[in-house]
């Protein structure tokens, strides 16, 4: 039987195909990115050491939080120790006041500690109370959101109430005197 040799084209065929296939392993690639071990890439910085940068940078602003709170509470402990110790009146107010002051100070302190029956510490709230009342009042008026200005207005009418309350408190204190 004869049998028939092939042409030089038929081969070309072949190479037309080629394209074909290269478009689809491009189409259906998944990207991967491999780089060798201590390989410094160029071009652009990726976001996972951003967000790497910024948990560690969170992490030492925490560690820097609880020493502050470390040393606050270690001073705490030592003031009220002198002031179980002390039995001189003065040298106890003395002491509460640098007791107060600590606290006011320190800035991570939510609450504002006050001492009912001393006027200076009553004195003291009341201009705090006061203060913000103002900065409250002037960011009402540039706040547009009604749900925010309805909050804002709350706030007010509570430190209002506690300024009155103050007020009150130190008239009393002034009297008695």
């Amino acid at each position: 039987m004869m049998t028939r040799r092939s042409g030089r084209w038929t081969a070309l065929k072949y190479l037309l195909a080629l394209p074909a296939l290269a478009l689809l392993v491009v189409a259906f690639a998944e990207p991967q990115v491999t780089t060798a071990q201590g390989a410094k890439t160029p071009g652009t910085v990726t976001a996972a050491p951003a967000d790497a940068k910024k948990a560690q940078a969170e992490e030492a602003k925490a560690i820097e939080l609880k020493k502050m709170e470390f040393e606050f509470q270690k001073k705490m402990v030592a003031l009220e120790k002198a002031y179980d110790a002390s039995s001189d009146p003065a040298e106890k107010k003395a002491i509460k006041e640098k007791m107060m002051e600590l606290r006011e100070n320190f800035p991570h302190q939510k609450k504002m500690s006050i001492d009912p029956t001393d006027p200076v510490s009553v004195e003291k709230a009341l201009k705090k109370v006061t203060q913000t009342i103002e900065e409250l009042s002037a960011k009402s008026q540039e706040v547009t959101d009604p749900v925010e200005k309805e909050k804002i207005q709350q706030d007010l009418d509570l430190l209002a109430k506690m300024q009155q309350e103050l007020k009150f408190r130190l008239a009393q204190l002034k009297a008695a005197k």
